[in-house]
């Protein structure tokens, strides 16, 4: 157990980074490695078919996310003073920042792909990882994930030509 834990502290410079890729703050991302590390001692599943630090990725990955679907459930946004609760309350339009917004559309493009497409996009694109580290993370071949790439970067642009 003690070899273990030591072998899990190796890698948490290394997931403190990959953590801060879905988070804002050095303590979420903090919350999440410690996730992992509770989830990795918990479950001792790890079979030595990987890497140990891939394994621990994947587990991190499927934390932040269940994180960012919780948060995002109960996230405020503060515009001019005024505090808005929930998804359903429009923020004014006035009040966001355009950079912001040309993001989240991009984003909501992302997320209008089929699922396979835009978790490579996210992953490889936005977050950038290399496509063999990812494809190792989620146990698929390299040149699937680059096919996956391929195919929704042509959707993506195929849909900007139909909107513009």
């Amino acid at each position: 157990m003690k070899d273990f834990e030591q072998q899990l502290a190796q890698h948490y410079g290394y997931l403190r980074r990959f953590a801060y890729n879905f988070v804002s703050t050095r303590e979420e991302a903090d919350d999440l490695v410690q996730d992992t590390f509770v989830a990795a001692l918990e479950s001792q599943s790890f079979r030595g078919e990987s890497l140990l630090q891939t394994w621990l990725s994947a587990i991190l990955k499927f934390k932040a996310l269940s994180y960012l679907r919780q948060k995002s459930r109960r996230q405020k946004t503060v515009v001019d003073g005024l505090e808005y609760e929930s998804a359903t309350e429009t923020v004014p339009i006035h009040a966001r920042q355009f950079d912001s917004m040309a993001l989240k559309e991009v984003l909501n493009k992302i997320k209008d792909l089929p699922p396979l497409q835009s978790e490579a996009i996210i992953h490889t694109r936005v977050f950038g990882f290399p496509g063999i580290e990812f494809a190792d993370m989620i146990g698929i071949p390299r040149d699937t994930v680059k096919t996956r790439v391929h195919y929704g970067m042509k959707n993506l642009h195929k849909e900007e030509s139909i909107s513009s």
